[in-house]
């Protein structure tokens, strides 16, 4: 059974405060810059497995990636560009990446089909074999990248459906291992666009990415 842990990102920047919010921007706190100073919330969900202790540094790290998000503008039909019918893909008009735009199994302009699982390591095979939308140099998200496409102002699913319909609101695999204990690694919920850990056994939903249009 899963349990919530609480992380307290006060070790990030000041003015970060436990359960509430913040005026610094997140630029200061992440070395990064951004157009402009965000309210967000610092207190972030990271889920543990049952036998999974996430300490306090690991804790820090993922709350970071949550608080990279709000440097990314959300103005709705600047950021994402869809192109492609059979086989959608998705430019970032932020970052520069080009995302498969339907999770692993589903097809299509509106993304039918039923949504395929894969343990860790298949997944990074499965993007590596990739041939979509005409392109064969598709590769598994680290966790920052997998994380920058959360939408924080929705949930079921934490993503913008209009970029990418029919996305399931599940687990979805990065390629990134956690560095306390490599038999596991880094995924995004995206029921709620939460950051967490895991053992690579499990089957998780894949989505694509890669670099440039």
């Amino acid at each position: 059974m899963k349990k919530e842990c609480d992380v307290d990102t006060r070790t990030l920047g000041r003015g970060a405060k436990r359960g509430g919010s913040s005026d610094t921007a997140p630029s200061r706190i992440l070395g990064a810059r951004a157009s402009r100073p965000h309210h967000f919330s610092v207190r972030w969900a990271v889920t543990c497995g049952p036998e999974t202790r996430v300490p306090r540094k690991a804790a820090v790290a993922a709350a970071a990636a949550c608080l990279l998000l709000a440097t990314v503008s959300w103005a709705q039909g600047a950021r994402f560009s869809r192109s492609g019918t059979t086989e959608p893909v998705v430019l970032d008009n932020v970052t520069g990446l080009s995302w498969q735009g339907c999770a692993a199994g589903l097809t299509g302009s509106a993304c039918t089909g039923t949504a395929a699982t894969y343990n860790w390591a298949n997944a990074l095979g499965y993007c590596a074999g990739l041939n979509w939308g005409g392109r064969q140099d598709w590769r598994l998200p680290n966790a920052k990248e997998l994380a920058s496409i959360v939408n924080r102002r929705r949930t079921n699913p934490a993503i913008d459906v209009t970029a990418f319909p029919n996305t399931p609101a599940g687990y979805s695999w990065s390629s990134s291992s956690y560095a306390g204990n490599s038999s596991s690694a880094w995924y995004v919920n995206f029921f709620t666009g939460s950051v967490s850990i895991v053992d690579k056994s499990s089957n998780y939903y894949v989505r694509c990415v890669r670099s440039g249009p």
